[in-house]
């Protein structure tokens, strides 16, 4: 009697896992492996600052393919370094982003290649970018630390493609500016990114081979 009501546990135990797994199959959240984004700045369309590739710091893409939906963008950017600003903006020779965060929600997707990968070009916005940066300037008292900034883009527009894992692409962002003169002074000098990101899911086998186990362990312990 125990080895039924044990089976029967397991085998239930199973079906509530598997119903989970296959519940939340769409939409799915990648999680971060690996990305980059290489910083640039202009100054009235001018360039005047790298361009500075960087390493992502996180953190997830969700996608419900289904649906043909790009639910949520969320990326993380740590420390840039110094980055030169040549020739000198109103005095201010480098700056370096400290940390930044993206944002982004309810995009679309548009299949153009059914893969595998399958391929989408898709639409999100409004993508916010948040963040602090110190900038050095030639007049000590002119510098800016610990800076916040932000912007919010209106949308934007790139790739992505969809396998076992996820790559997307996420280019001319503008990630803040420096504007010390304000309106009807001097041009700001204005960040941009461009990202590229690949994240991955746990395989939904992993997730039920651990709830067996935990099935077990239950059954044992009533037994």
């Amino acid at each position: 009697m125990r080895a039924r009501n044990f089976g029967s546990l397991l085998l239930s135990a199973a079906a509530v896992v598997l119903f989970a797994v296959s519940a939340q199959a769409t939409p799915i959240t990648y999680t971060f492996t690996s990305g980059q984004v290489t910083i640039t700045a202009t100054v009235g369309g001018n360039p005047v600052a790298g361009p500075v590739t960087v390493p992502l710091t996180g953190t997830s893409v969700r996608v419900d393919e289904g649906m043909l939906k790009l639910n949520r963008i969320d990326l993380a950017i740590g420390t840039t370094g110094a980055i030169a600003v040549a020739p000198p903006y109103l005095g201010f020779t480098s700056v370096n982003i400290d940390f930044a965060t993206l944002t982004a929600i309810n995009g679309t997707l548009s299949l153009f290649d059914a893969g595998p990968p399958a391929g989408y070009n898709y639409s999100i916005g409004p993508v916010t970018v948040a963040g602090q940066l110190d900038a050095v300037n030639v007049i000590p008292a002119n510098s800016l630390m610990n800076q916040p900034f932000g912007f919010a883009n209106p949308s934007a527009s790139g790739t992505l493609y969809v396998d076992t894992n996820v790559a997307l692409a996420l280019d001319g962002i503008t990630i803040g500016s420096i504007d010390p003169d304000g309106p009807g002074g001097a041009p700001p000098l204005v960040l941009k990114g461009d990202f590229t990101f690949e994240g991955t899911v746990p395989e939904p086998g992993t997730v039920v081979l651990v709830g067996l186990g935990l099935a077990a362990v239950a059954a044992r312990r009533r037994s």
